[in-house]
């Protein structure tokens, strides 16, 4: 079967596509780079595939295995110099980063170019081939990139808290509870006459503090608001005014150590006073323990 090949059409293709995955690469992976070397990386992988396609185009139909194999591999190699020419000498740890970005970013254009379009299968080397319109192609290059900035969005907000947590140990009475602490510069929270510092967390983390009914006189204290007195630990109330509801007052017990997991090792803040409520800390169970803005540093 004879097929005509535009070479001019099939540069201008796959340059838009090109250029489309190196911005959206540039977007998500935060590291900026010159528009100048993005154009050489696009032109460079472009000029590239043409003559590629021209080699293979002209390979007889017995050798279509053959011709597979050489357009895996040469596909690598164009994509690991285009890498290079737009980013230069970079770590091993930062090359994976960018070919798994680059493929994801490469995963989601194949599937928005799928939608709404035909495929012509190609007999040649047994694949689809999207058929697209420059315009239809502009416009859902428009789309992926508009897609990255939501991706960049949502990853930036994840490790933000990410950074914001770290390793919590609370103990009592030689129980050792351990989880996670969000570093929140919010809570300024107090002992209303000591002025110590108060950390919240989420009553089911305390279970393991205390026995079964000891902890069910805590639950009634959170729910019905009954006097202290039917509790075994000393209760200190604390006032707020953001866990749920406008204002109000937490229940408070002291703990002999909180430990903060840091750079140096961990950090013991005896005597900590640590408030409970019912309500979740996280929705997604991230965290449990809000730490006071005095232990950011």
């Amino acid at each position: 079967m004879n097929q005509i090949l535009y070479l001019d059409v099939f540069f201008l293709t796959n340059f838009i596509i090109n250029e489309t995955l190196l911005v959206w690469l540039r977007i998500i992976s935060r590291k900026y780079v010159g528009t100048f070397r993005i154009l050489c990386g696009g032109m460079f992988a472009s000029g590239a595939a043409v003559v590629m396609e021209v080699q293979l185009h002209n390979m007889p139909i017995q050798y279509h295995y053959i011709g597979l194999i050489l357009q895996m591999l040469c596909m690598i190699g164009i994509i690991l110099v285009m890498l290079w020419i737009v980013y230069g000498k970079m770590e091993r740890e930062k090359y994976k980063s960018c070919l798994l970005n680059l493929f994801l970013g490469t995963v989601i254009y194949a599937g928005i170019l799928m939608v709404g379009n035909k495929s012509r299968t190609e007999a040649r080397y047994f694949c689809a081939n999207v058929v697209v319109t420059f315009p239809m192609l502009c416009v859902k290059s428009v789309i992926l990139l508009f897609l990255a900035y939501i991706y960049k969005f949502i990853m930036e907000r994840s490790e933000h808290i990410r950074k914001r947590c770290v390793q919590i140990e609370l103990e009592k009475n030689g129980v050792v509870q351990k989880g996670i602490g969000l570093l929140d510069t919010g809570n300024c929270l107090y002992h209303p006459w000591t002025r110590e510092p108060v950390v919240v967390v989420e009553h089911n983390f305390l279970r393991p503090f205390f026995e079964k009914e000891e902890f069910e006189r805590q639950e009634n204290l959170l729910l019905y608001k009954k006097d202290c007195v039917t509790c075994k630990e000393k209760i200190i109330w604390i006032p707020f005014c953001s866990v749920g509801k406008q204002e109000g007052v937490m229940p408070g017990i002291y703990f002999e150590h909180l430990r903060l997991k840091k750079e140096k090792g961990y950090t013991d803040y005896s005597n900590a006073l640590v408030a409970f409520c019912k309500e979740k800390i996280a929705v997604q169970g991230k965290y449990q323990m809000i730490l006071h803005s005095s232990y950011i540093k």
